[in-house]
C-alpha cells in the first residue's frame, strides 16, 4: 500500500487547537499518516538568527505537543513526527509515534541520527540538497545499531513551490542502484498547491517504486500563511488520495503473480503439449513428435519437462501428453546431520530398537518397494562430527554425499548433479523419522497431476511430510539466489520467489491428519515418538504404521498429544537473503 503523509509543518502558524483542526482535516481526506515538525527554538537555531524568534514564537510546549497528538492520534491511523534536536526527539517517543523524520538540515547530525535509531521507530531520511556520501553515512550510522532498522529514503527539497523541471524523479533510481532493497524510497512533493500537478505528478514517483508520499496540508491557502506555497486543500487532497490509490492498482503486483483472473484466462488460451503423430512406447518425445495446442484440460506447457523424456506407452496422434506418459524418476534426497542445538546426536538416539535415522530410511525404503520413490540417499556435512552418519548408512547400502554445514542446497546440488536423469527430488528432513509413505505417493501424485514446480504437504502433522521439487527449481536456486548461505529453510526460497514457480499443496481432508507435533528436535519429542513407536512394535508395526493408526494411538492416549505441545518452533534467523538476481537470470537469456 502507498503510504499518504499529510505535512502539517508550520501551517498551524502557532496554534495548537489549529494544530489539531488540521490533523482532523487529514484524516478527512484520507491520508494514511499525518506528520507534525517538533523543534524548541534553541535547538534549532543560534539567537543570532534571523528567524530566531519566529520559531520560538512557533515553537508548542511539551504539554501542548501531548495534548496535539492525543486529540490528532482520533483522526489518523499513524503519526509522524519531524525532530529537530535531542529535546524534540524526546517528545516524539514520549507520545509513541509511529515514525521519525530526519531532516535533511540534519542529515549529517550522526549523534541525533544514531539516537533515533536506537528507538526502533520506522526512520525517514530526507535527502534534498544531500550528497550521496551524506546519505551513505547517514543510513550506515543507523544500519550499524540495528540491522533491521526500517528506513525509507525521501527524495525531494523544500523549494517553495518547487518547478516542475526540478522535482529530478529519476533520483530515485540512482538512489536505488546505491542502497537496493536495504531501504524503501518515498517522495517529499513541494509543488504549487494550485497547480494541478500537485495531485498528479507523484503517480510518477509510485511508478519508479516509492511507497510514501508526503504532501503539505492545509485548512485555507487562500490566506496565505506560513508553508501555504505547496499545501492542499481538504478537497483536493482528498483528489491526490484517489488518484494514488488508483495508480497503485493500475501497477498492480510488484512480481509476476499471476490474478484468480488471469488463471483463468490463462486456463482457456495457454496451450499444451499434444502428440503430433503416433508416438511408440519407448519412443524419445522431441519437437518433431508434439505441437502446442489449447485444450480444456490441464497439460504440460513446459518443454523442458518433456524434451527426451521416453514415453511408457503408446500415445496417439492428438491425444494430450501428461507426466504419466513418461517416465519420471524421483530420488528422495535425505538431509541430517548429527549436530543440535537442543537434541544431542539425536540422528543416532534409539527410537525403538534402531536409530533415528534408521528408522527413517526403513520407512523410505516401504515407499521405494511400493515404487513410490526410486532412490534415496544421505546429504550430511564434511564436518568429523558427521563420519558416523555417513559410515551407517553406506553400511546398508545408502548412498552419501557430504558437503558445506549450512548450505542445504549445495550438499543437495552435489546428490542431484551425480543423477542427472531424476527429475523429481523430494527433500527429506533427518528430524521427520515418521514420514508417510501413503501421503508420500499422494504428493508426489498431485505434483504430476498440476504439473507443479513445488508441492508441500504442510496440512500433514510436522515430522510425516516431505516437500517435493523439480530439479530444475533447486537449479535455478543454486544459480540465481543471491545469497544460499540459509538454505537450511528451503522452503523460503521457494515460498518468497513463489512467482517464479507454479507452487502447489496437497489437499487434506480433516479427518484425515491430526494436530500434533512429530519432528524429533528436543528431548520432549524424543519421549513422544519412541513412546509412540515403542506402541506400534507392541502390534507388529515397528516400522509399517500409517497416519491412521497415529491418529488412533491419540485418540488412545490424548493426554500423549500434549506432551510436547510447549516446545516452541525454532525462529527463522533472518540474517540470510532469499532474493533472486532476476535480472541477471533474464539478462542471461536475452544473450542466449
Amino acid at each position: 500500500m502507498i503510504k499518504k503523509i499529510a505535512e502539517i509543518a508550520n501551517a498551524h502558524e502557532g496554534s495548537p487547537e489549529r494544530a489539531i483542526k488540521i490533523a482532523k482535516i487529514a484524516g478527512e481526506a484520507g491520508a494514511n499518516a499525518v506528520k507534525f515538525q517538533i523543534y524548541f527554538g534553541s535547538d534549532l537555531l543560534t539567537k543570532d538568527h534571523p528567524r530566531y524568534e519566529h520559531f520560538c514564537n512557533q515553537s508548542f510546549s511539551e504539554k501542548e505537543w501531548g495534548n496535539i497528538f492525543t486529540e490528532s492520534r482520533k483522526y489518523n491511523e499513524e503519526i509522524i513526527a519531524d525532530v529537530f534536536g535531542l529535546k524534540a526527539l524526546e517528545v516524539a517517543i514520549s507520545n509513541n509515534v509511529n515514525g521519525i523524520k530526519i531532516h535533511s538540515s540534519d542529515l549529517s547530525n550522526i549523534p541525533l541520527i544514531e539516537e533515533c535509531a536506537k528507538s526502533n521507530i520506522q526512520i525517514y531520511l530526507a535527502t534534498g540538497g544531500s550528497t550521496l556520501i551524506e546519505i551513505k553515512n547517514a543510513v550506515f550510522a543507523i544500519k550499524k545499531h540495528n540491522i533491521e532498522n526500517k528506513i525509507n529514503l525521501m527524495h525531494g527539497y523544500q523549494a517553495y513551490p518547487t518547478q516542475i523541471n526540478n522535482n529530478d524523479l529519476f533520483r530515485i533510481s540512482e538512489f536505488k542502484k546505491s542502497f537496493g532493497n536495504n531501504v524503501t524510497y518515498g517522495f517529499m512533493d513541494h509543488t504549487d498547491g494550485s497547480d494541478e500537478n500537485a495531485i498528479y505528478l507523484p503517480a510518477t514517483a509510485i511508478a519508479l517504486g516509492c511507497s510514501v508520499i508526503e504532501k503539505h496540508i492545509t485548512d485555507d491557502r487562500s490566506k496565505k500563511g506560513i508553508d501555504y506555497y505547496s499545501s492542499l486543500e481538504l478537497e483536493e487532497f482528498r483528489k491526490f488520495v484517489s488518484f494514488c490509490d488508483n495508480v497503485e492498482k493500475y501497477l498492480g503486483k510488484k512480481h509476476l503473480v499471476r490474478s484468480e483472473d488471469e488463471e483463468k484466462y490463462r486456463a482457456t488460451v495457454k496451450k499444451v503439449f499434444v502428440a503430433s503423430e503416433d508416438i511408440d512406447k519407448g519412443s524419445k518425445i522431441n519437437k518433431d513428435n508434439i505441437e502446442m495446442l489449447r485444450s480444456p484440460s490441464k497439460g504440460i506447457s513446459d518443454y523442458n519437462l518433456l524434451k527426451n523424456k521416453v514415453s511408457n506407452k503408446k500415445i496417439l496422434k492428438g491425444e494430450l501428453i501428461t507426466s504419466k506418459d513418461f517416465e519420471r524418476k524421483i530420488l528422495a534426497i535425505v538431509v541430517a546431520r548429527s549436530k543440535s542445538s537442543r537434541l544431542k546426536d539425536k540422528a543416532s538416539l534409539k527410537v525403538g530398537t534402531v536409530s533415528s535415522l534408521e528408522h527413517l530410511f526403513k520407512r523410505l525404503e516401504i515407499s521405494k518397494n511400493k515404487n513410490f520413490i526410486d532412490k534415496y540417499v544421505l546429504c550430511t556435512t564434511e564436518d568429523p562430527s558427521d563420519n558416523g552418519l555417513a559410515k551407517f548408512a553406506k553400511s546398508i547400502d545408502v548412498e552419501v554425499f557430504r558437503g558445506d554445514e549450512e548450505n542445504v542446497l549445495k550438499r543437495m546440488m552435489s546428490a542431484i548433479s551425480k543423477h542427472p536423469d531424476y527429475s523429481t527430488i523430494l527433500r527429506v528432513t533427518g528430524d521427520d523419522i515418521l514420514i508417510e509413505p501413503y501421503y508420500l505417493k499422494k504428493t508426489v501424485d498431485h505434483h504430476f497431476k498440476v504439473n507443479a514446480d513445488y508441492t508441500d504437504a504442510k496440512l500433514l502433522p510436522s515430522g510425516t511430510e516431505v516437500e517435493v521439487f523439480e530439479s530444475s527449481v533447486l537449479k535455478f536456486l543454486m544459480q540465481w539466489c543471491k545469497d544460499t548461505s540459509g538454505t537450511e529453510y528451503l522452503t523460503n526460497y521457494v515460498t518468497e520467489n513463489s512467482h517464479l514457480f507454479d507452487c502447489a499443496s496437497l489437499p487434506i481432508k480433516q479427518i484425515e491428519t491430526i494436530d500434533a507435533r512429530l519432528t524429533l528436535d528436543t528431548q520432549e519429542d524424543y519421549d513422544l515418538i519412541n513412546g509412540l513407536i515403542t506402541y506400534f512394535i507392541d502390534l507388529d508395526k515397528e516400522f509399517t504404521y500409517e497416519l491412521e493408526d497415529i491418529i488412533n494411538y491419540f485418540k488412545k492416549y490424548p493426554d500423549k498429544i500434549n506432551s510436547n505441545r510447549s516446545v516452541v518452533q525454532k525462529k527463522i534467523p533472518k540474517k540470510f537473503s532469499t532474493q533472486v538476481d532476476y535480472l541477471g537470470f533474464c539478462s542471461q537469456i536475452e544473450g542466449e
